[in-house]
């Protein structure tokens, strides 16, 4: 008897979850579209990241080495248009790796100080010559490349159009074949639905999110692409009328 009681008050929440749930939803025909827009545009900017690393037995002569090696990064950087603004020296640190705990003649030499750079190359016209007096330095190493554009909220907001004119045709084209008219949208989001009624606000809140566009991925390969991809989807819901 206990069992059969249990059940009921299962499915009878169950109901009321499922009442609840179709209540959040308009009483109004709606249809969801996704509208995606792409472009394809040249890089007009790199960030360059890259460590300095100097071994020696002696702490004070790998420190004086570490200040001169940076000071000559940073002087040839300016050299080649680089702004000062856009060179960041990371601190100064000390890194022992386990195999260099070890007693033999290869690992004698066992002060090892590192410093990580972060560049940013705003004129791709000297980036060559940037890229070829940087790695010919045998003391530099662990490069990593991101190029980008330096118009992205101008892109961004481009894009956003786009997609939403997408949206928009495709949800006319949806709403012609069922024979009725495109309404009003009630809701928008660039993230993936995961619930109409708080992502979306059907239940008569209108929310649209911060729309973000991803750049190229960082990548080791030191050529300039010759496009860099830019995608953004939004998610509309319209209404449908008669």
């Amino acid at each position: 008897m206990l069992q059969i009681f249990k059940r009921v008050i299962v499915i009878a929440m169950l109901v009321q979850s499922s009442v609840a749930m179709a209540a959040d939803l308009p009483s109004y025909p709606f249809v969801h579209v996704t509208g995606v827009a792409t472009r394809g545009l040249p890089a007009n900017m790199a960030e360059l990241d890259f460590e300095l690393t100097v071994l020696t037995p002696e702490p004070k002569v790998s420190y004086e080495k570490i200040v001169q090696y940076s000071d000559e990064i940073s002087s040839q950087l300016l050299a080649l248009g680089v702004s000062n603004g856009d060179i960041q020296a990371a601190q100064i640190k000390r890194y022992i790796s386990p195999v260099e705990y070890l007693e033999t003649a290869e690992t004698q030499l066992k002060f090892r100080l590192i410093r990580s750079f972060h560049v940013i190359v705003r004129d791709l016209g000297n980036w060559n010559a940037v890229i070829a007096a940087l790695t010919e330095k045998d003391y530099l190493g662990n490069f990593n490349v991101d190029f980008g554009r330096n118009d992205l909220p101008m892109i961004q907001q481009e894009l956003i159009q786009l997609a939403s004119v997408d949206a928009q045709q495709q949800a006319h084209i949806m709403a012609q074949a069922f024979k009725l008219k495109l309404g009003a949208p009630t809701g928008m989001s660039q993230s993936v639905l995961s619930s109409l009624s708080s992502d979306l606000g059907l239940s008569g809140q209108v929310k649209m999110d911060v729309p973000k566009i991803e750049n190229k991925p960082t990548t080791r390969d030191f050529s300039i692409p010759a496009q860099l991809k830019y995608q953004q989807s939004v998610n509309v819901i319209f209404k449908l009328k008669q």
